[in-house]
């Protein structure tokens, strides 16, 4: 399914609550990470960190990899990744909208360009202006949808970059 709903429980909405909790998540947003790795980085103690992983994982957004060696990684949930990445499916969802419009509109146009023929005995060729129009339709529409994804491709540019 393209578009899933995120439900957020208490526990969910715990986890959420604390900015280094959110630090985190943006982290490992990024690649997967050892508690060691992410408590360099944001310079708080492995114990602090661990705590606020465990919570992560309690909640869902963080998932804990044990591959039978000494470092465990925590990596992002599905949940998680539509936290932090929300219009990513809707991007998708409007380019792949945009492409199916782009070739419905384009056929629809070559059929009333070439017409197509009535069966008759004397088989005259039909240019019928609604396949023009419809392909006309399809074909704003396709070009409102590749507006709305650039608008929201750049407009998220622009909160990534304040860090928003």
């Amino acid at each position: 399914m393209i578009i899933d709903e995120i439900i957020l429980d208490s526990k969910k909405i715990g986890a959420l609550s604390s900015s280094s909790r959110v630090q985190i998540l943006k982290l490992l947003n990024m690649r997967n990470m050892t508690v060691t790795e992410i408590a360099s980085t944001l310079n708080y103690s492995n114990s602090t960190v661990h705590q606020h992983l465990a919570q992560l994982v309690e909640s869902g957004f963080v998932d804990k990899r044990e591959d039978g060696h000494k470092w465990k990684y925590y990596s992002l949930s599905a949940s998680g990744k539509a936290i932090l990445n929300p219009a990513k499916k809707y991007n998708v969802f409007f380019v792949l909208s945009s492409l199916i419009l782009f070739t419905v509109s384009i056929f629809s146009i070559v059929i009333y360009i070439k017409g197509f023929v009535v069966k008759s005995d004397f088989q005259p060729i039909m240019h019928e202006p609604l396949f023009f129009f419809i392909g006309e339709l399809f074909l704003l529409v396709c070009i409102a949808f590749l507006v709305i994804f650039y608008r929201r491709k750049k407009y998220s540019q622009i909160l990534k970059r304040y860090g928003l």
